[in-house]
């Protein structure tokens, strides 16, 4: 994607390929790309087969109300905002001691009516919505210290995970 970012044109680009390394030359431009060594970490122990939330949500409303409340986290470090759900409500929430306080409520479906709050990164969050094309996903969940994990209703193939951020 970088090397992308660089043609500006329909000029050549040399790429040379050695064992573990790929060069590519382009006008007066050395791009070079390394192979990492050793084998891809086992994912597949991360994500959970069961889950005690599931959570349908309106995916535009949700990415919207993720939005709006990482206005006041913009200038921190984590990007922190704090999801809570009870009965068919969710509350999307961040705050900024010298700013103010943001909070959003969601009508969801869920399956769980108890209380459960976890925060996340909302610069995370809203970059794994990007990549799901359609009107509502589900959130599985299962406590504030284990990942959310987001699917696609139509996709199986396609999850995403959010790690929680601990908030005291």
């Amino acid at each position: 994607m970088e090397l992308e970012r660089i043609i500006t044109d329909d000029s050549d680009v040399e790429m040379h390929i050695f064992n573990n390394k790929v060069l590519f030359k382009y006008k007066n431009i050395n791009f070079q790309t390394n192979l990492l060594s050793g084998n891809y970490p086992n994912t597949s122990n991360l994500i959970p087969s069961e889950f005690a939330y599931i959570v349908k949500v309106n995916k535009k409303d949700f990415n919207d109300a993720i939005d709006r409340a990482a206005l006041l986290t913009q200038g921190k470090d984590k990007n922190i905002v704090k999801m809570t759900l009870e009965n068919t409500k969710m509350i999307i929430n961040s705050y900024a001691s010298e700013i103010g306080k943001v909070e959003e409520q969601l009508v969801v479906e869920t399956n769980n009516k108890e209380h459960l709050e976890i925060s996340f990164s909302s610069k995370y969050m809203l970059e794994a919505l990007k990549t799901l094309d359609e009107e509502e996903v589900l959130l599985l969940l299962n406590s504030d210290v284990k990942p959310l994990i987001i699917k696609s209703l139509t996709d199986e193939s396609l999850i995403q995970l959010i790690l929680p951020i601990k908030t005291y």
